[in-house]
């Protein structure tokens, strides 16, 4: 007898651009015998920020307000999340300077569900998301799972390795022509590594309200930016500059990046707009709430002062501009001709082969290193290595124009981040083998 059918839905799913390698290894038969360096997806490696880290180890102590958890019991919070899981949100944005009387915090699964919950509250079928190509991933998929249609600018990486700057007047043709409702903007861009400053972000922002569209401020990297210039944010555009501002921004926030806490899945949806935090809360009271334990690790950070923060963050970009710039420099030499995205923001540059290769397809590569690819010359933890990176094809509306590119996530220690470039080079010679060329 078969089996009962699977879905529409779940016959024709496909892996995430960021989790496909992952899926793809995971099938191979000699998976224990090669060892991957994974940088197609963001999972910080760094040790979690040290308050957060104190309260897990203690959560059934005395003092903490998780004393239930000493008789067993782990009961739910309210949905919005705790109050002090709720401002230790605010404290983190308001640690750069940034004002933020007047915002409402909203306790999410991650980074994560803070885009679903804002996709589902500002947009609707005829009311699509705007993007800026190449857009993080999980946008277009989390629209298309809640049945959001989306539409997008695009940008351009240049030969000198600078991706041009979304222009401001196809933004504001792309809204009026879609009927977008809400235009996202991650200023230290995910996927591109581009940085977006405040001018700039101003700029869009009068966009937004000559459009009457919300403006989405992802900011799960704040603070770190290499290029000198101070940080920028949604939060940063005052009413004095940009008259009208206040009530139209929704910002997305996470723990996993800056504070080195992926897998506790902490983040938050903020807005200075009353009804839509009401409402969004409404929507999100079928989850019940985000982790307990989650939210009493963060509450940690609101027991930081600012200036404790800001030195973190200030430590973190020290740390990632170093690490970033010598891993794309590496990149440069070892596979000469190749196009590298200038690393100006948070923890991501793209590689592009387009002069190496023009008929290079970056997801056939990306599948090979996952289900076939074995180096052993350049071991990983003592095995023979391979290398998982994101094909950006997912990151465009047309898969074509990033054919050619990847992403890579400094995700890793130095060491092994200088393993990257080798790898690729020599898993690149097998790929092309396969292919049948020399």
């Amino acid at each position: 007898m078969q089996p009962p059918r699977l879905s529409e839905i779940a016959e024709s799913a496909e892996a995430s651009a960021i989790r496909s390698a992952q899926e793809a290894f995971r099938w191979r038969s000699d998976n224990r015998d090669v060892n991957p360096l994974n940088l197609a997806i963001g999972n910080v490696s760094l040790p979690a920020h040290q308050g957060m880290l104190n309260r897990a180890r203690d959560v059934d102590a005395d003092h903490h307000p998780l004393g239930p958890l000493k008789k067993g019991s782990v009961p739910y919070t309210a949905t919005v999340g705790t109050d002090a899981a709720r401002a230790a949100i605010l404290n983190v944005i308001g640690a750069p300077g940034f004002d933020t009387e007047g915002l409402y915090s909203h306790i999410t699964a991650g980074g994560t569900g803070a885009m679903e919950l804002m996709i589902r509250a500002c947009c609707e079928k005829g009311r699509p998301l705007m993007l800026i190509e190449p857009y993080y991933t999980n946008y277009k998929e989390l629209a298309d799972k809640v049945g959001v249609p989306t539409t997008s600018v695009s940008r351009t990486l240049q030969e000198d390795g600078k991706f041009s700057l979304p222009d401001l007047e196809q933004v504001r043709a792309q809204i009026r022509a879609t009927g977008a409702n809400a235009l996202v903007v991650i200023p230290y861009d995910n996927p591109s590594g581009q940085f977006l400053p405040q001018n700039f972000l101003n700029e869009l922002a009068r966009i937004c309200i000559e459009a009457n569209v919300w403006m989405i401020g992802d900011e799960a990297y704040r603070g770190l930016v290499y290029t000198g210039e101070p940080p920028s944010s949604i939060w940063g555009i005052t009413e004095k500059e940009v008259p009208g501002i206040k009530g139209r921004r929704v910002g997305i926030e996470s723990a996993s990046k800056v504070f080195n806490a992926c897998g506790v899945r902490m983040g938050a949806l903020v807005t200075d707009n009353q009804k839509l935090h009401q409402q969004a809360v409404k929507l999100a009271t079928p989850e019940l709430c985000a982790s307990v334990l989650g939210q009493h690790m963060i509450e940690a950070l609101n027991e930081e002062s600012q200036e404790s923060i800001v030195k973190w963050i200030e430590k973190l970009r020290t740390y990632y501009k170093n690490l970033i710039a010598k891993t794309a420099q590496a990149f440069r030499d070892e596979i000469p001709g190749l196009v590298v995205s200038s690393p100006d923001a948070s923890i991501y540059f793209v590689i592009d082969f387009r002069k190496i290769l023009p008929d290079f397809d970056a997801k056939a590569f990306v599948n090979f290193c996952a289900a076939k690819g074995k180096v052993d010359s350049v071991p990983v933890n003592g095995k023979p290595g391979t290398l998982f990176l994101a094909p950006m094809g997912g990151f465009y509306s047309n898969p074509e124009s990033g054919r050619t590119q990847m992403r890579v996530a400094a995700v890793s220690s130095e060491d092994q981040m200088l393993l990257a470039p080798k790898l690729c080079a020599e898993l690149l010679k097998q790929y092309e083998r396969s292919r049948g060329q020399k």
